[in-house]
């Protein structure tokens, strides 16, 4: 379940965040600058005060925000929103002090364009300071608790995905079929025999290697796709036909058995044989890997297949912004998973 606002819910949230600062800021500076006398005239003219000096520093906040970005760049958005605050709050200051002495007070023009009490203006500039200070330590402090949560998030579902690839390798059904294997080949050839029990052999190994980690590179990740391979060529001979990309991009990252569970859906979801054999294809294509494969799908395997993507949709979506792209027609069906 996402834990996302709608825009409706978004701007209802920002009102009432600004409503309630309104109401704070006028109760602080009435009680600052009331001296003891309060009066009905002067909490209105500080509410006035308070809403539009609210609503200018929202806005600021927003506009910076959008500009640049707390998530994108935090220390210079920082940076930029502490340094336009004091003179954004002078000028705001000083268009109500002469908006109020001309209009309300019927002074004279000049007299109104005048700054007659510098202190009034350090100390609002000061008191507005430390309030936007204060605002943004509570976006900090939101960030901070987003960024745990959505590392939890990760953790979580990294650690069931490791969970659900390290069962299906060591299901009995696929150790079954590769016990078999290999004990037809070291009668009929020992060296085969060999070589596949080191295979199956690199398989697990590079499973327990992995078990902690989010992210592999591309290579890392690529070699253990063609020892998995080799594992399923010498199983299957000539009823598997495959081709990989001869290059790939350096210091790129994947999750790790992403391309396993994504070879595997191919053998387990598509009929094949020695005269139908299975054809599928890994290429590089914009920043993204694409495993494409020839449709000949078995009976009853879609629930199972969107399983397995799903898992992987979902690790992505905690790890990046960007997302699989998964393509179907009546010949072929495709992912690319994003290259991180």
């Amino acid at each position: 379940m996402k834990n996302k606002l709608s825009v409706k819910e978004h701007k209802n949230l920002l009102i009432r965040r600004y409503i309630t600062v309104t109401l704070v800021v006028t109760v602080m500076v009435t009680f600052i600058f009331g001296r003891g006398r309060i009066s009905f005239t002067q909490i209105w003219i500080n509410f006035i005060y308070s809403a539009v000096f609210a609503a200018a520093n929202f806005l600021y906040f927003i506009y910076i925000n959008k500009w640049i970005g707390w998530k994108r760049n935090p220390k210079k958005t920082l940076f930029i929103s502490l340094a336009g605050v004091a003179p954004l709050n002078f000028l705001v200051f000083y268009c109500l002090n002469f908006l109020f002495s001309f209009f309300l007070f019927d002074q004279k023009l000049e007299d109104s364009l005048q700054i007659t009490n510098y202190y009034t203006y350090v100390f609002v500039v000061m008191f507005s300071l430390a309030i936007s200070l204060f605002i943004l330590m509570l976006v900090f402090f939101k960030m901070i608790s987003d960024e745990k949560l959505k590392n939890q998030k990760l953790k979580t579902e990294t650690e069931k995905s490791r969970f659900n690839s390290l069962k299906s390798q060591l299901n009995p059904h696929f150790l079954f079929n590769n016990l078999n294997v290999l004990s037809a080949l070291i009668h009929e050839n020992p060296d085969k025999a060999e070589k596949f029990t080191l295979q199956l052999a690199d398989i697990y190994r590079y499973l327990l290697q992995t078990e902690k980690q989010d992210l592999v590179p591309l290579e890392q990740e690529m070699d253990f796709a063609k020892k998995y391979l080799n594992l399923l060529k010498l199983r299957f001979e000539n009823q598997v036909h495959y081709s990989l990309p001869e290059e790939y991009p350096l210091n790129k990252k994947i999750p790790p058995l992403s391309l396993q569970l994504l070879l595997e859906n191919i053998i387990k979801h598509n009929r094949f044989s020695e005269k139908f054999p299975l054809t599928f294809e890994l290429e590089i294509t914009e920043d993204y890997l694409n495993v494409k494969n020839l449709l000949r799908k078995r009976k009853a395997t879609a629930s199972s297949t969107q399983k397995g993507l799903h898992n992987l949709i979902k690790r992505y979506e905690l790890l990046t912004k960007r997302r699989l792209i998964i393509q179907e027609d009546a010949e072929t069906f495709s992912v690319k998973i994003p290259l991180l």
